[in-house]
């Protein structure tokens, strides 16, 4: 019987070939936070995916079709007009806390600007200028903390 040729999707990944994104760290461990059967299928994937980029493109098309997040914070973003709360934070710029709130100002489609803060979620107010928004934004008061 001849030997099996070896093909693309019949070589096994070898992480060890590939370059760390991950930060050396001496205490963490490579598998630290993943169960045997997670591997496994890991694994399996990649076999029946042919490489880890084909696998890598069906997690992240799998994760793609996962529901948006369902949090407070999701919610607002979403009704912001951002896809998420990290986006909608990104694009943000702090600007003072008082009384427990952190404000920010955000750039919105159609030239304006919004000022809300992180404790109740929602908008104060949209504003044609960053000049009016920051104008909004309530100013700290002598007593209050840095």
């Amino acid at each position: 019987m001849p030997a099996k040729q070896d093909r693309p999707a019949d070589r096994r990944f070898d992480s060890s070939q590939q370059p760390s994104t991950r930060p050396p760290d001496e205490k963490w461990s490579e598998h630290e936070h993943l169960s045997a059967p997670v591997q496994a299928q890991a694994r399996k994937l990649i076999d029946e995916a042919g490489s880890p980029d084909l696998a890598k493109q069906a997690l992240e098309s799998a994760a793609d079709d996962q529901p948006l997040g369902n949090s407070r914070q999701d919610a607002f973003a979403r009704q912001s007009g951002f896809p998420s709360y990290l986006a909608l934070f990104e694009a943000s710029t702090p600007m003072a806390s008082e009384a427990g709130k952190n404000w920010h100002i955000t750039a919105l489609p159609k030239k304006e600007w919004m000022v809300w803060n992180d404790r109740e979620l929602k908008a104060e107010g949209t504003f044609r200028t960053l000049d009016e928004a920051q104008s909004y934004v309530p100013r700290q008061s002598p007593d209050s903390p840095s």
